[in-house]
């Protein structure tokens, strides 16, 4: 934190991606949840850079999203989620890391639902892992790209559970559903 004077008054302010912000006074909204952030920012500052991740370690390689981009993104894949999980649900979250992965987090906290991560299989059959975490999570749906699902969808007949599973190809679900979303009613 930093302080700045101001027209002879002294505010507070911060760096936040390389930008001084200002701090809230008492009488502005200040989020209180990672949701209410991420709408915010989508509000205030919707074309800066949200998210980089270099696929390949490598500059030049990386896929960008601006807070716009992501919060729109998240709200289609949140308004797809809730028509078919009641909050308080558990959802796998079966990506790589990367920007899908955010998306598909961010999305069950605007769903009101839990995510509960688990990394794709890389090569070897990971079924019955993969399996046992959806079993133990009580798990009925899975978030994850289409590419991941495609690879995997023909290895689902040796793990029951998650061959009656319902999945869910994230970047596949257009941004255009963000309109119809709705913030759910959570209790505690």
């Amino acid at each position: 934190r930093n302080w700045k004077v101001c027209e002879g008054r002294t505010e507070q302010h911060f760096v936040f991606n390389r930008q001084i912000v200002p701090m809230m006074t008492s009488h502005e909204f200040q989020p209180d949840t990672l949701v209410e952030l991420l709408r915010l920012r989508a509000q205030q500052s919707p074309d800066t850079l949200a998210y980089a991740f270099l696929a390949a370690g490598e500059v030049g390689e990386e896929k960008k999203v601006t807070y716009r981009e992501l919060e729109r993104q998240v709200r289609a894949v949140a308004a797809q989620l809730k028509s078919s999980v009641a909050p308080g649900d558990r959802v796998l979250l079966l990506y790589p890391q990367g920007v899908d992965y955010v998306i598909g987090f961010l999305s069950c906290l605007y769903a009101g639902v839990i995510g509960v991560p688990v990394f794709p299989p890389r090569g070897k059959p990971a079924d019955m892992r993969i399996q046992t975490i959806a079993d133990d999570a009580q798990a009925n749906l899975a978030l994850t790209t289409d590419r991941i699902h495609s690879h995997f969808a023909h290895r689902l007949e040796h793990a029951p559970h998650l061959e009656k599973m319902q999945w869910l190809a994230t970047d596949t679900i257009s941004a255009d559903l963000a309109d119809s979303w709705q913030s759910p009613e959570i209790d505690g």
